[in-house]
């Protein structure tokens, strides 16, 4: 079956998925960048803040994404809108209190600060490493020919999100930019109960 006929076929619900995986590249790509230039002045230098984030942010997605294989395929419906809501008021959280609680903590020696950065972001990154693994394990029982798909436009979200996060950065604002991505997260729940993966 060619690509274009696997697109074919149920076409709203399965553009409806592919946005769903859309939103979920943009999210974390523009969470990354934001908190990478977030933590520079906590941590005094862009190397260690690079860093930081990324051993963060990945390490505790992976470890996010193991822990949703716990996840029983009967409750996989169910489970992505509570994963996404929570995601997104996780992020807000993290606009409320995280530049208050550098700018507290930011006369600690380095070694305390990036311990601090990395218990900060683990929550976060737990979180962010779930919605990707259950919606693929959605997909491969309901429509398997589009898992492809679905990697090829997240990865390609991924990439056009991270000139997006700096733009909204620059225009609107460190915060505005992560509001835009729990914005996000909440775009992929509409997307995911507008028809795939509904529970």
């Amino acid at each position: 079956m060619g690509r274009g006929r696997v697109l074919a076929i149920g076409t709203g619900e399965k553009l409806a998925c592919l946005f769903y995986f859309a939103c979920l590249g943009l999210g974390f790509i523009i969470l990354e960048v934001v908190l990478v230039q977030k933590c520079i002045l906590f941590l005094g230098h862009p190397v260690y803040s690079l860093a930081v984030v990324l051993l963060s942010l990945l390490g505790f997605s992976g470890a996010g994404s193991f822990l949703s294989g716990r996840v029983t395929d009967g409750r996989l419906r169910a489970a992505l809108p509570r994963v996404l809501v929570l995601l997104a008021g996780l992020v807000v959280v993290y606009v409320l209190v995280l530049s208050p609680l550098f700018h507290a903590l930011v006369q600690l020696g380095r070694p305390f600060r990036i311990a601090i950065a990395i218990v900060l972001l683990a929550p976060l990154g737990l979180m962010m490493g779930m919605p990707m693994p259950i919606g693929v394990r959605v997909l491969a029982r309901e429509s398997p020919e589009l898992i492809p798909w679905a990697w090829g436009v997240n990865g390609a979200a991924s990439v056009m999100g991270s000139v997006a996060a700096l733009v909204v950065a620059l225009l609107a604002g460190f915060n505005q930019a992560m509001l835009v991505a729990a914005a996000l997260y909440l775009g992929a729940l509409a997307f995911q109960r507008s028809g795939w993966g509904r529970p």
